[in-house]
């Protein structure tokens, strides 16, 4: 059986979905710079958003999009297995593309919440083989927050 490294970074890693940036990037309602990549798996349209809390530090939040602004901007995808994987490697290429982009910054994050086991275990497994870690949110004990550092992505 192979590595999850070797799985996620090398074999579905090199097989992302085409994605593309949009030409403008917004400002969230609190004035931070977010950029957002779009991606299409089968019929389904992704979104995926680079949300900079600072010029060192970003979130980046992926899914597919509600239109409902007030709520949480993305739905559980449900996609799981190889699906799931080549969705990550997408994710994995537009960090790495953006992070060439941005020099200044120093970390990346994802969250995860408790009540989807799989989704924090995934993310658990990326940041870690990464090189980053996986601690609980200082708010919210049911959110688990996974950070890498951006020097990880420019040593591919």
């Amino acid at each position: 059986m192979i590595s999850f490294k070797t799985f996620i970074l090398a074999e579905a890693g090199d097989n992302p979905h085409s994605f593309t940036k949009d030409a403008r990037d917004p400002e969230t309602e609190d004035h931070r710079h977010t950029s957002t990549y779009r991606f299409k798996v089968g019929d389904t349209n992704y979104h995926a958003s680079v949300i900079h809390h600072s010029d060192k530090d970003a979130e980046v939040v992926f899914g597919v999009k509600r239109d409902d602004i007030f709520r949480s901007p993305y739905e559980l995808t449900k996609d799981k297995g190889t699906k799931a994987t080549r969705v990550l490697s997408t994710i994995h290429h537009i960090i790495k593309q953006h992070v060439a982009d941005h020099p200044e910054m120093e970390s990346v994050h994802f969250v995860s919440d408790i009540i989807d086991p799989s989704r924090v275990s995934l993310y658990t497994k990326y940041a870690k083989n990464m090189g980053g870690k996986t601690t609980d949110d200082e708010r919210d004990r049911y959110i688990k927050v996974h950070t890498i550092p951006a020097d990880s992505y420019r040593s591919e």
